[in-house]
């Protein structure tokens, strides 16, 4: 089941503990009846380094711990589409005319200051949209590249890690 509340964790480093137990509640609410398997938590952290995306990710991952199931923190460490830019091949499948530039193929796309503005500079018609995440995403899925992207990206390979562990 998909829990689409929004709880926003990223501005809330005082207020983390509170905000996690949130999110407990409504994956308990969810799984009346059922056994909660696992939780996901995508959380988008702008402009982050590395020092700081180590401590978010550590703080983070320390209060998804007390949950009584496995988790996987998808902690984007600038934006989603970093993570998307790992799968060109993706970007075709949603619109033919998507071809991603070859110097964003095969680099670190963590280290990618502002990958969304990144894409609108394609120049591609249609332009990308953040509404378009979803669907490069799916088509990834679909040709089962997730777990072999072109890239790299830390924030990725530690959601990947977690989630694999299931």
């Amino acid at each position: 089941m998909n829990i689409k509340k929004k709880t926003s964790l990223s501005p809330a480093e005082e207020q983390l503990s509170p905000r996690v137990e949130r999110l407990r509640t409504l994956a308990n609410s969810a799984a009346v009846g059922a056994e909660l398997m696992g939780i996901v938590v995508h959380v988008d952290l702008d402009a982050v380094d590395e020092n700081r995306y180590v401590k978010v990710r550590q703080r983070i991952a320390g209060e998804l711990d007390k949950f009584p199931c496995p988790f996987a923190l998808a902690l984007a460490a600038w934006e989603t589409e970093a993570w998307l830019m790992q799968f060109p091949r993706a970007f075709s499948k949603v619109n033919a005319g998507w071809t991603l530039k070859d110097r964003y193929r095969g680099c670190d796309l963590q280290k990618i200051h502002d990958p969304k503005r990144a894409l609108r500079e394609h120049s591609w018609r249609p332009p990308y949209e953040d509404a378009d995440a979803p669907r490069i995403m799916e088509k990834a899925f679909e040709e089962g590249v997730l777990m072999e992207p072109e890239g790299r990206n830390r924030s990725y390979q530690d959601f990947i890690g977690e989630l694999s562990s299931w």
